[in-house]
């Protein structure tokens, strides 16, 4: 694979940094790199009110990072 830009890291910086260059440069390749095992069928993650769930403790989805 290649692409015209990687981002390592999906917090605000690396999400809003990978938004803004879609904006600006809609014909360029963007890749998103974010740690952590798949969730797609983790249910605190697909609800809404389950994000809050994981925000207190240090479990797979929240690395805890201080």
């Amino acid at each position: 694979m290649q692409y015209d830009y990687l981002i390592v890291g999906g917090g605000s910086g690396g999400a809003s940094l990978a938004g803004r260059l879609a904006e600006r440069c809609p014909g360029a390749s963007i890749a998103l790199v974010e740690a952590g095992p798949h969730t797609a069928r983790n249910p605190f993650v697909n609800m809404p009110l389950g994000v809050a769930a994981l925000v207190p403790f240090r479990t797979r989805n929240n690395y805890a990072y201080e």
